[in-house]
């Protein structure tokens, strides 16, 4: 039955994975940081876009990362434990990112008091 179906590859795609992010209206820090992770996880691991179908904030993002990415990277490589210590590091630094970029957005939303002039 195999014999029967063409078989087309398709490619993890970036733009794909933009165009997911962006029609399930997620932030832009996240957009940034899913795509950072995204073609980074492909030097260790190839991870699909559509793993990434139904991201549209930080907690989908960490759910695909805990019940797809991380078990899947876990079993590829239990004989690895470097490759998969880097692919870690991957999430790490995506995490980090979106907290940065969430902090910065705190700070520049903040109203900006000029200080009070002291009379001596």
């Amino acid at each position: 039955m195999d014999r029967r179906w063409a078989k087309v590859n398709l490619a993890p795609d970036q733009k794909t994975v933009r165009k997911f992010l962006t029609e399930n209206s997620a932030p832009a820090r996240l957009i940034g940081a899913a795509i950072d992770l995204f073609v980074a996880l492909q030097d260790h691991i190839e991870v699909g876009h559509a793993f990434f179908r139904t991201v549209k904030d930080k907690p989908s993002l960490e759910r695909l990362w805990e019940s797809q990415i991380l078990p899947l990277a876990k079993k590829r490589f239990r004989f690895d434990q470097g490759a998969l210590r880097e692919v870690e590091a991957l999430w790490a630094e995506c995490l980090g990112k979106i907290d940065l970029a969430v902090a910065q957005s705190a700070e520049s939303d903040e109203p900006q008091n000029p200080p009070a002039n002291e009379e001596t």
